[in-house]
């Protein structure tokens, strides 16, 4: 691949750790309406600014929920981020020392959400790759999906997920509903054939299409 998208990969992932370490923290310290800002930052924030600037050369819409995922526009966005929420008053409740909270645990959940995030790109090569659209996963927005919010969001319901369900109270269950309805809105997505061509850019806006090599703007 070239290097303009390795270079572009790196730098996600490096935003993804930091994200990640400010929800992450934001949970254990309590923090629900930062615990929310940083769910947003990972996921809707993010791939509405990527849209708005290196893909503003795009003409598909931001939001098209007849054809585009819901588990993203309405998952990532409305589902997952009061699922965190609940997990920074939960822990209120929570001992403030041990394996849950050491840094091996945390880190290690985020090294499963990356390689989660990697393994759900890989499976993207092929399904877009028969559709057809295969230049779609060069797009900026596509990347940032499968490298900072997967990673993110999918770390971060392990590290913090997993005690507040071992807890099993009011909370537990709250966080388990939230995730229920949107492994739904996944299976929704696979039910309804979502293309990737309807939810992102046909290409990256500053590759080109042949050569991929970086043009100018």
């Amino acid at each position: 691949m070239e290097a303009f998208v390795r270079l572009f990969d790196l730098l996600l992932v490096l935003y993804a750790l930091l994200v990640y370490s400010l929800l992450v923290w934001s949970v254990l310290n309590h923090r629900p309406i930062l615990t929310g800002v940083a769910v947003w930052i990972a996921s809707p924030l993010l791939l509405l600014v990527l849209r708005l600037t290196l893909e503003r050369a795009s003409d598909l819409p931001l939001i098209d929920l007849a054809h585009g995922s819901w588990s993203f526009q309405l998952g990532d966005t409305f589902i997952l981020m009061p699922a965190l929420v609940v997990c920074a008053l939960a822990y209120r409740h929570l001992p403030q020392s041990g394996l849950f909270t050491s840094w091996k645990w945390i880190l290690g959940c985020f090294a499963v959400g990356l390689l989660l995030g990697m393994a759900f790109h890989w499976m993207e090569v092929g399904n877009y790759t028969r559709a057809g659209v295969e230049l779609a996963l060069n797009s900026p927005t596509k990347r940032a999906h499968d490298f900072v919010a997967y990673p993110v969001l999918a770390g971060a319901l392990i590290a913090v997920g997993v005690p507040v369900v071992k807890q099993w109270n009011g909370y537990s269950w709250t966080f388990l509903v939230l995730v229920v309805i949107h492994f739904i809105l996944m299976g929704a997505d696979t039910f309804r054939a979502v293309k990737g061509i309807l939810i992102h850019s046909r290409l990256h806006p500053l590759v080109d299409a042949v050569t991929m090599h970086v043009i100018k703007l």
